[in-house]
Formats: structure tokens, C-alpha cells, sequence
């Protein structure tokens, strides 16, 4: 997979196919491409941005979760109309991702801010302003629109790495950095081809900016709080962010969540989940937001028996991690195979086609995590 082959500044993503999705979903936007118009084949697209057919398809993968293109199995793939806006959605395209992902960036930005503000004379906020600069020179080209984005993006990306506290920064890294966040990088890209967005979205970054050279640590964290809020009433009006749970049940003070026909109990925050071999969930999840509602990842397991044909070629949104409980097996790729057993933990990249298989000769059980508290977008491939 061709997605980190060339390097590139802060204010540009690594990932090559990150770089066509912003090219074509720019085309679209530019009129290049009207709202039903039927894109090239992945061949055509190959040839004219001169990389593999692969990178095509995750590019294409990318913006089919935006939301900016549909695929028609069978049929094609078509530009959508992005005159609806992200609220007008169903969320079947875009999932939880970008709701989680403001979410987490009110928690840790704005502390971030404040601990910036709290010793402005120990950072140098040039970079930060260079950036700031270029993308306020590009409000007026539209043409442009990924750089602003980039640019944009980087604003957040250059504060979260001069933060004094290592864990803050990690975590903040996790959530704004380019070639971590592909998909909100589309949906950025979407939100703001308004140019009144953009003018809103450079006031504020500037005020976050003069906030921790001068105005104090409460300040500074406020600015940031705010704009972020912004965002997201952008992003999902009339939401705030907020995932519609239902309460959960309370006995004796003590809370208590159901997902039958599982066995859960808990003391206090602790959960401790039991599965019923005999009435396996579908999803395979154990912990995840409809059983746990402040986790904010999922982990679950599956049990692929002995003489299983290869698993449905899949790929999700973001990444996964694999821990192999029992059995042996091997794990295909769009870079090749990798063979696996017992003990081994294995790391796949977001937006990667993978598939398991059973080479041995009792049940394959592995356990496995994704970084939301719900199973995230995932694309089959219906030629595997």
C-alpha cells in the first residue's frame, strides 16, 4: 500500500492517497465534476494522478466515507451532492469518527492552550503564525482549498507539539495530526468551501493564537474551547457532539448495563463482561459504548473454526489492533501475506484491505481493538 511514500512539511500529508482524495474531491467542488456525474475507473484515475490502482481505491474509500462520493455496486461510482451538508446525512457514510474525534479534542485541546499561555516566553510561536499567515492568503482561492485545509490543520498540530506535557501532546498528535486524521481532513474540506467558513475559522485560530502569547492561561483555554465548539455546532448541528445513549439502569446505587444474552457486572466503574458461546454477537464486540458509555475504544473477539474458507476482504475507517488468543493463522494484505500464531499481536493501518484465514487445526480465536467506542466505518470488497 503506497500510503507514506513521499515526505512532506506539517502542513502536508504523507499519505499519497490522502493527496488524491483531496485532488479529486477539489475537482468536484471547482465544478470539475457535478453532483451524479459518474467518476472515471480506477484505471483512468491510476493513470492520470500516475499511481497504482491501489492507492486509487483507498483514496475513492476515503472520500466514499466523507460522504463526497457513492459507490453503486455493479454500477459505478457517482460524486454526491455535497449541497446537502454533513447534517443532511444519514451518518451511514461518515460514521461516529468525526463526532468522537471533536469530542476528544474538547477534552485535551483546550488544557493544551492553557499550558501553552501559561509560559509563552518558552515557545516560539513563528511556525504557528506562518501557518496562520499562508492560510489567511488563501481564504480567496478556492482552488487552493486543500492547502487551506492543510494549513488549517496544522495550526492544531503545531501547538499539540510544544506541549510541555508529553501525554497531552501524544494524545493531541493522535487527534489532529494530517496523515492520522484522513477523514476529517475530507470533511474539512467539505465543511469550508463557504469562504465565510474560512474567514470564521482564521478569526478564530488568530484569537487562540493572541490568547496564549498575551491574554493568560483561562483565556487562552477558553478561546480554544470555543472555537472548537464552533466546529462542531458546524459539523453536527443541533448534536453538540453528544451520542444519544440510553440510560442505563441503576440497582442499589450500583449502575448496571445490559447487552444479553451477556453477563455484565459491575462495581462502581468496573465492567466485566462474560460471552455466551451459545449466542455470539454478530459484531463480536464485547465492551463498546452501548454496554460501557464512558469507553472510549471497543475491544472484542472472534473464533474463525478449524477448515474455515478465508474471512470476506475488509477494511475499516481506522486502524486495528490484533491479539491472537488461540490457533495460527495468516492475515492477507494488499502488500502481501503474514503468517501468525498464538501470542503474536498484529497492527493494521486504517483504510487497509485485509482478510484472516485458519491454518491450523483447531478454532483461530483473536482478540481485537479499535480506537472508538463503536466498530468503525468498514468497507467490503465485494471482488474478494
Amino acid at each position: 500500500m503506497q500510503s507514506s511514500d513521499q515526505s512532506g512539511g506539517s502542513s502536508l500529508p504523507k499519505r499519497r492517497y490522502l493527496r488524491i482524495a483531496q485532488a479529486l474531491l477539489s475537482e468536484i467542488q471547482q465544478g470539475g465534476l457535478a453532483a451524479g456525474a459518474r467518476l472515471p475507473s480506477d484505471r483512468d484515475l491510476s493513470v492520470k494522478f500516475e499511481v497504482s490502482r491501489a492507492t486509487v481505491r483507498e483514496a475513492l474509500f476515503a472520500m466514499e466515507l466523507s460522504g463526497a462520493i457513492v459507490v453503486r455496486h455493479g454500477d459505478g461510482t457517482y460524486v454526491a451532492d455535497l449541497s446537502r451538508g454533513l447534517a443532511q446525512r444519514s451518518g451511514h457514510e461518515i460514521g461516529s469518527t468525526p463526532e468522537h474525534v471533536i469530542a476528544a479534542r474538547l477534552v485535551v485541546e483546550p488544557p493544551i492552550s492553557r499550558l501553552l499561555a501559561a509560559g509563552p516566553g518558552d515557545i516560539d510561536l513563528g511556525e504557528v503564525q506562518r501557518d496562520l499567515d499562508i492560510a489567511t492568503r488563501l481564504i480567496d482561492e478556492p482552488a487552493q482549498l486543500p492547502d487551506f485545509v492543510n494549513h488549517s490543520m496544522a495550526f492544531h498540530a503545531d501547538l499539540a507539539a510544544m506541549c510541555p506535557n508529553h501525554l497531552l501532546n501524544h494524545f493531541a498528535s493522535e487527534l489532529v495530526e494530517i496523515d492520522r486524521q484522513p477523514l476529517w481532513v475530507l470533511i474539512n474540506q467539505i465543511i469550508l468551501k463557504d469562504r465565510e467558513k474560512r474567514v470564521e475559522l482564521i478569526a478564530d485560530h488568530q484569537r487562540v493564537l493572541d490568547a496564549i502569547r498575551s491574554d493568560g492561561p483561562e483565556a487562552a483555554e477558553e478561546a480554544m474551547k470555543a472555537h472548537l465548539q464552533r466546529n462542531q455546532t458546524q459539523l453536527f448541528p443541533g448534536h453538540e457532539g453528544a451520542e444519544q445513549r440510553p440510560a442505563p439502569r441503576r440497582e442499589s446505587g450500583v449502575t448496571i448495563a445490559r447487552r444479553e444474552p451477556m453477563t455484565d457486572s459491575i462495581t462502581g466503574r468496573y465492567v466485566q463482561v462474560t460471552p455466551d458461546p451459545a449466542h455470539p454477537h454478530a459484531d463480536g464486540l464485547l465492551l463498546s459504548g452501548t454496554n460501557v458509555p464512558e469507553i472510549q475504544n471497543c475491544l472484542g473477539a472472534v473464533t474463525i473454526p478449524a477448515g474455515t474458507p478465508k474471512t470476506g476482504t475488509i477494511a475499516h475507517a481506522t486502524s486495528e489492533v490484533m491479539y491472537v488468543a488461540q490457533g495460527s493463522g495468516r492475515l492477507h494484505t494488499d502488500q502481501g501475506v503474514l503468517d501468525f500464531e498464538r501470542g503474536q499481536a498484529i497492527f493494521i493501518p486504517a483504510a487497509s484491505w485485509h482478510a484472516l484465514e485458519n491454518t491450523g487445526d483447531e478454532d483461530l480465536v483473536s482478540v481485537f481493538s479499535f480506537p472508538l467506542p463503536t466498530r468503525p466505518p468498514t468497507k467490503a470488497d465485494d471482488a474478494s
